[in-house]
């Protein structure tokens, strides 16, 4: 008897999945996809729930659950839908600047349709995207480390006595009828000029810097993606 009833009540896949587009069209992702995610329960084996779930987690900005969901989708899509499946992947793979995993999905869809202008399109706008790799900061050597005063011998072989660094040649007394360079104290102090960094070193000062860029760039193609992404020419996939 319960099974019976379970059975005549149960989820009609199809009616949810509709359901579900129906939402999203309407701008409602987060409900479009609990009603996707049932008929997914309803229907695992089909992959326009997984389709459509993933396109509303995408319009969500919840990315890699879209990416999740459209991978899924793929296990079980005929060639039609597939070629679908891999541009919205390419979409969702691109907003969370997974590059090269999102070139890849508009390669599938061109090696299908070699005419799709708007893979072609979005492929190219992953040449503007890449991932900053993170920055090692060089740290100050232990006090210990090595002597300041020392300079390495002429004979490598040789570490008993490290030759002594030369003291600085005397300086001629300053002229005093000479115009002071901006940030030379005019008495014979030392112009305020940056000292170089040595080759292969970064500072702190220098890793912030770049990371304020990097950061930057990325909002900057975070805004090109928004307005130049060409979004799927299909509809969502009823059944």
């Amino acid at each position: 008897m319960i099974v019976l009833i379970l059975t005549a009540c149960g989820v009609n896949a199809a009616q949810r999945n509709n359901r579900g587009n129906a939402l999203a069209d309407d701008g409602r992702y987060d409900e479009a996809v609990i009603a996707l995610q049932a008929a997914q329960v309803a229907a695992p084996d089909r992959p326009e729930p997984y389709y459509n779930a993933g396109r509303a987690l995408t319009q969500a900005g919840r990315y890699d659950e879209a990416i999740a969901a459209f991978e899924q989708a793929l296990k079980t899509a005929d060639e039609d839908l597939a070629i679908r499946i891999y541009y919205n992947l390419g979409n969702a793979l691109l907003e969370a600047l997974r590059c090269d995993e999102a070139a890849k999905a508009y390669q599938e869809v061109l090696l299908r349709t070699p005419d799709d202008e708007d893979a072609l399109h979005n492929l190219q706008l992953t040449a503007l995207c890449f991932t900053p790799t993170p920055i090692e900061q060089q740290t100050e050597p232990e006090e210990d480390d090595a002597d300041p005063e020392a300079t390495p011998t002429d004979n490598p072989g040789d570490f008993d006595n490290p030759t002594p660094t030369p003291p600085p040649p005397e300086q001629a007394p300053p002229d005093p009828s000479a115009t002071p360079i901006d940030g030379d104290t005019g008495d014979g102090g030392v112009p305020n000029t940056p000292t170089p960094m040595v080759e292969g070193r970064i500072t702190l000062e220098e890793a912030e810097r770049l990371l304020d860029a990097l950061q930057q760039e990325q909002q900057t193609l975070r805004e090109v993606l928004e307005t130049e992404t060409e979004p799927n020419p299909q509809t969502s996939q009823d059944w």
